[in-house]
């Protein structure tokens, strides 16, 4: 697999080890990727694990990504990630699911409706109503079918039908790709596209947007950005509308929210929501793209001309607003809110 970067194609390769360990090429695993049928590049690390000297509770995974073995791409991190060194041999309960958070309920409904049974010494237990926690064994059982389990051979999915015990008919006997263990999976994505320059820089450490609060409203509503790895270089931006942006702290920045007028025509008479989606971008040109957006909604009191009406018509000489207000209006928009946002800043 081979990626674009600037200019030439590299190949992109990536290196994953612990996150407090040595780095030596012992401990990293180095990456190999592959090609897959929805054009992405996948990789997987078989053999990292944590040795029995260690006793962490709690560790994360380390990547380090680069292009042609010299340009870094980043550096990422998974989040933390429980050591569970053997299953539970005591009886699990709800009460135990609830204090360790490693149980998982005793039926999962998935795509074809099956069922979560636990499994002791080769057998589908039926008769048995507890939670199943990580690593022990388990069989899928179909709905609609109980004699059929799911099943793995020769790395497809097949359905095997059980037969009975003969001593105990709560038991159903199974085969090996019918014995399935469960584990924990964590997930942590991150998404970024290169700009029109050339990004000579790592992309990490990477900005994560958690929250949102709007100070203000109106025509000098400001927008408080909360998250992590914030830093002065990156801008707000709605949907393609960069926003005047103040940086906090790591955690904190502080942007005007831009007049509906931006992204739409005739918004005096706007009533409707307009949503646009949010990103930071990197003073190099650097995309990073979130899951949030923001929302404008339409104001509840109605236009100046039917306020007026309502309130007994214009007086005996007032001119009706033209195109001129309406610019003179949207300038001092502009202008008080600059202004409010510099307050901001020198506070």
């Amino acid at each position: 697999p081979e990626a674009g970067y600037g200019d030439s194609v590299y190949r992109v390769c990536g290196y994953m080890c612990l996150d407090t360990s040595s780095q030596s090429q012992s401990d990293t695993f180095k990456l190999v990727f592959d090609h897959q049928p929805n054009s992405r590049m996948f990789a997987c690390a078989k053999s990292l694990f944590i040795s029995d000297q260690d006793k962490r509770k709690h560790f994360c995974l380390l990547l380090r990504l680069f292009l042609g073995n010299r340009q870094e791409v980043g550096s990422f991190q998974s989040r933390m990630i429980k050591v569970i060194s053997k299953p539970s041999q005591k009886r699990q309960s709800m009460k135990n699911a609830d204090r360790e958070s490693l149980c998982l309920l005793c039926a999962v409904v998935l795509h074809d409706f099956r069922v979560i049974r636990k499994v002791n010494k080769q057998h589908a237990i039926l008769d048995v109503d507890e939670p199943v926690s990580q690593l022990h064994k388990c069989a899928f059982q179909f709905r609609d079918n109980p004699q059929a389990y799911l099943c793995l051979s020769n790395d497809a999915i097949i359905q095997y039908q059980g037969p009975s015990s003969v001593r105990d008919p709560s038991r159903v006997v199974l085969n090996d790709g019918s014995c399935w263990t469960i584990i924990g999976v964590e997930v942590v994505e991150y998404t970024f596209n290169q700009g029109p320059a050339c990004i000579q820089t790592p992309v990490t450490p990477f900005p994560v947007i958690t929250g949102l609060e709007v100070n203000g409203g109106g025509h000098v509503a400001m927008l408080e950005v909360h998250g992590e790895n914030f830093n002065p270089h990156l801008k707000v931006w709605f949907g393609n509308s960069e926003t005047e942006t103040m940086f906090k702290s790591p955690k904190s920045l502080l942007c005007v929210v831009p007049d509906i007028s931006v992204f739409t025509d005739g918004w005096r008479c706007l009533r409707r929501v307009i949503t646009v989606p949010l990103s930071l971008i990197r003073s190099d040109g650097l995309i990073y793209r979130t899951s949030f957006s923001f929302t404008y909604t339409p104001e509840l009191q109605p236009p100046p001309s039917v306020r007026g009406a309502a309130g007994g018509g214009k007086r005996e000489g007032a001119m009706e607003g033209g195109p001129e207000d309406d610019v003179l209006l949207e300038t001092i928009h502009q202008e008080f809110t600059r202004a409010n946002f510099h307050l901001f800043m020198q506070s």
